[in-house]
């Protein structure tokens, strides 16, 4: 896949699902979680499709470079800083400080201890030397692990999931899976293993 093929198919992957990239501040997922620093609408979409497209050209540049669990954690911190540049205050925690309304993801004083193993868990994901069906099943698992069981970032789960699962596949040359139904996605992280791999390779299939 070239360069130009992965920044458009990577990042109509990381938007697909945003609400932030679609110019929508909702800080709906807790009633503690605070809103971004810039209101819904145009402003706010222009600066997170610029932020998107830095950090999926950072995660080109840098794929190969992943290789062990202390790196991995760097690499998250640093797409989840390139995606809330101007967004959140430079002062608010990385970290997830709150719980979510949905049951799923760790409870807030367990993120640290989570974030870290699952760096370790899937230390070499991105850069392991995957059959196309290995590498299907992991982007799947690597990107419910990360935004529906883990939930680490303050800000940014989803589209540094969407990232990170986008970077296992491109490992085989192939274009990341592309959601369009928020709830649907949802749904189907809170469903089965075998519900969610199963669409996660259709929605591959279609993207």
């Amino acid at each position: 896949m070239t360069y130009e093929d992965w920044i458009h198919y990577a990042g109509a992957s990381v938007e697909a699902l945003s609400r932030t990239a679609n110019g929508v501040n909702d800080p709906s997922l807790s009633h503690d979680k605070p809103g971004l620093s810039i209101e819904s609408g145009p402003a706010l979409r222009a600066q997170a499709a610029a932020n998107i497209r830095r950090a999926v050209d950072f995660a080109w540049h840098s794929r190969d470079s992943v290789r062990g669990a202390r790196e991995l954690c760097a690499f998250i911190e640093t797409l989840a800083a390139q995606l809330n540049e101007g967004l959140v205050p430079a002062d608010r925690p990385l970290l997830r400080t709150w719980h979510t309304k949905y049951s799923g993801p760790v409870a807030p004083e367990d993120v640290p201890a989570a974030f870290g193993a699952f760096c370790v868990k899937h230390a070499t994901s991105l850069v392991h030397d995957w059959s196309i069906a290995e590498a299907i099943f992991m982007a799947a698992e690597i990107e419910r692990d990360f935004n529906y069981h883990v939930h680490p970032l303050a800000d940014g789960c989803g589209r540094v999931s969407r990232i990170l699962g986008a970077l296992v596949l491109l490992r085989v040359g192939s274009r990341p899976a592309r959601f369009e139904d928020r709830t649907e996605y949802y749904a189907l992280m809170r469903a089965s293993s075998e519900a969610w791999h199963e669409a996660y390779e259709r929605q591959l299939l279609r993207a």
